[in-house]
């Protein structure tokens, strides 16, 4: 449905622009992207007002998206099963920090959190997939130095959390650096591609159902 009504408005705006058929797929590429990316984060929010966990799941997808948009990892194969994972992930994640930690243990997990990252930054980032590999050594130091200033900056979003006593703000940060970092390392990449052939998997199996049915 999103691939076809963004085919439809790219037809539309290449005939405007008179453009050619490659220059309207690429219309039609990127309008996707931003309708799926902005229906998923629609349909997470409202799951999360309906479990009341709105705060938190917010924080949690801030700080994934922050450090997913310059850091890099893997993605799965199509929209559908980034969709139905990515509503299972923060739906857990914004309704596990919304119960909170103690601060000493919050402070632990932030000094854990960040020596991680520095390593993964230093280690992995930008961290491509298939289809996409960033090999410019400036474009990937470039891509290293985004990543570290937002690392600065969530680590000062968690001390302020911190000072204020919003101990459910400090987890939600957490949660989501820790979701993002994990996808960057070759384990998230691994877990990945065993989710990605096993959501195939059951899919022919669902149609050879569907078939025998009949």
């Amino acid at each position: 449905m999103i691939r076809t009504i963004s085919m439809n408005i790219a037809e539309k705006l290449g005939k405007r622009l008179r453009c050619d058929q490659e220059r309207v797929e690429v219309f039609a590429y990127g309008l996707q992207i931003i309708m799926g990316t902005g229906f998923k984060l629609v349909l997470i929010l409202l799951i999360s007002l309906i479990l009341d966990t709105f705060h938190t799941t917010l924080i949690c997808l801030i700080t994934y998206i922050a450090f997913r948009n310059f850091g890099g990892g893997v993605h799965l194969s199509t929209y559908s099963k980034c969709l139905v994972t990515g509503l299972v992930i923060f739906t857990v994640l914004g309704k596990l920090a919304a119960h909170g930690m103690e601060t000493g243990t919050l402070l632990l997990l932030l000094i854990v959190t960040s020596l991680l990252w520095i390593y993964a930054i230093t280690k992995w980032v930008p961290a491509g997939t298939e289809k996409k590999q960033v090999k410019d050594r400036r474009v990937r130091l470039k891509q290293k130095k985004k990543t570290g200033w937002v690392l600065m900056l969530w680590v000062i979003a968690c001390m302020a959390s911190i000072s204020y006593r919003l101990t459910y703000y400090v987890f939600a940060y957490l949660l989501g650096a820790l979701a993002a970092l994990f996808l960057i390392t070759p384990w998230g990449y691994r877990v990945a591609n065993a989710l990605d052939n096993i959501l195939d998997n059951l899919g022919k199996g669902g149609v050879r159902e569907c078939i025998k049915r009949q």
